[in-house]
């Protein structure tokens, strides 16, 4: 599978290559930004709801 990659990416002019590159690295922080609202929000309505059990 990799050496199909490498003739793939072989064929491909750097302007494209780099926008290639661009895209995948944005969709892995955009990615890792939802992942990391979806842990802080489920961690903070957990607190919440542990506050109001103490009280």
């Amino acid at each position: 599978m990799r050496f199909f990659d490498f003739m793939f990416i072989s064929g491909i002019d750097p302007k494209t290559l780099g926008f290639l590159n661009n895209v995948v690295a944005l969709s892995y922080i955009a990615i890792w930004r939802m992942a990391s609202f979806i842990k802080f929000h489920n961690s903070k309505s957990s607190t919440i709801s542990a506050w109001d059990r103490t009280s």
